[in-house]
């Protein structure tokens, strides 16, 4: 192809337009996503209090540690601290017991109660 011809090409000032079928094309691709919901957000504000419990159960778990390795070792004072112990363990691990039922019951609830 010669300068000439393609200077004759290019100067034809055709109208070009798209066909029929691909303006409906776009068309039913842009209403389609128009009509796809946006996906849902993270609901922090209903996460947070469950992190700051999280956090205040380590830092009183680490605080609990370092005080239990602090105390002396005493045959008469270990004595009474495994006794004490024992009854603080009972009580932390049935309140754990029950936060875990009341949780996965009230999730359970939700999760059901959201896909009727």
């Amino acid at each position: 192809m010669r300068d000439a011809d393609l200077d004759r090409i290019l100067s034809k000032a055709e109208t070009i337009a798209p066909s029929a079928a691909f303006v409906t094309s776009v068309m039913i691709a842009v209403r389609r996503d128009n009509a796809t919901p946006a996906p849902l957000p993270f609901p922090w504000k209903r996460a947070l209090p469950g992190i700051a419990a999280a956090i205040v159960s380590i830092v009183l778990l680490c605080a609990a540690i370092s005080s239990s390795l602090a105390a002396p070792t005493t045959s008469w004072h270990a004595g009474i601290m495994l006794s004490r112990l024992n009854g603080e363990t009972a009580v932390w691990t049935a309140v754990a017991a029950i936060v875990s039922v009341v949780a996965v019951t009230l999730g359970t609830a939700v999760s059901f109660h959201r896909g009727s």
